[in-house]
């Protein structure tokens, strides 16, 4: 399927930075050590050298310090002067059941000025990966504030094995009145009529975001993330999550 981007997503920490974006750019690259020898008549590459990802951004310029939710340039500028380890999660479209990237990242460089004279007021932004990062299935995409406990919906993924690694990652975007959230990623055979609980975020109260990974081995196919309900108001979450080979 080929996509327009109209409505890429960018959520970083526990802010949906996507409305101030116009550009986006996430690049993964895999080492190929060179592994030549005397006799040999070509050269000679390792296929299992070091992965990383890194992602490029730009958009329109906003500042408010007051402002609920904090504005681009407030978020962007925290997060790259205190050199801070965030998750950070890519879509295309963003909507249930597409395809996600997320990691550990950093900010490595951000550009708060980014134009000439009768342009409008841009930005510019680097982030690098810290270890591992997840092509995955958004779950939960963060569109509809949360009142009640639920699940999102069943996802084949396939089993989770020897030498894979399960990654999720949970953006809890805004919250009202004093709501409490637990979230798991669930798996089952089929039907989830006696789901496993695989992985279990940290209880959350507030903005913010978290990124686990999980190895243990499984044969189950389906997956999907469920979520417990507590306290008053709501709470607005994003949940992607996928399997890939480790390291």
């Amino acid at each position: 399927m080929t996509l327009t981007l109209k409505n890429a997503k960018l959520w970083m920490a526990g802010f949906d930075l996507s409305g101030d974006h116009n550009q986006l750019e996430v690049n993964t690259t895999k080492d190929t050590p060179e592994d030549t020898r005397f006799g040999m008549d070509s050269r000679s590459y390792l296929p299992d050298g070091l992965r990383s990802v890194a992602v490029s951004h730009a958009g329109m310029y906003d500042q408010d310090s007051t402002a609920t939710p904090l504005p681009v340039d407030d978020v962007l500028w925290a997060e790259h002067v205190g050199s801070v380890v965030t998750v950070m999660t890519f879509a295309a479209v963003g909507a249930a059941g597409d395809v996600g990237y997320s990691f550990n990242g950093i900010v490595s460089a951000y550009t708060p000025i980014d134009g000439t004279v009768g342009d409008a007021h841009g930005f510019s932004a680097t982030g690098q990966g810290t270890g591992d990062g997840v092509r995955g299935t958004i779950m939960e995409p963060g569109v509809t504030a949360r009142t009640a406990s639920g699940n999102s919906a069943e996802y084949n993924l396939g089993d989770l094995a020897a030498g894979e690694t399960g990654y999720a990652a949970l953006h809890v975007i805004a919250t009202t009145g004093s709501p409490t959230l637990d979230v798991d990623i669930e798996s089952d055979a089929t039907g989830f009529a006696s789901p496993t609980t695989r992985t279990s975020f940290v209880q959350a109260t507030a903005v913010g975001a978290q990124f686990l990974t999980d190895s243990t081995v499984t044969a189950d196919d389906f997956w999907r993330t469920a979520w417990i309900f507590g306290g008053t108001g709501s709470i607005t979450f994003v949940v992607n999550f996928g399997i890939q080979t480790t390291g």
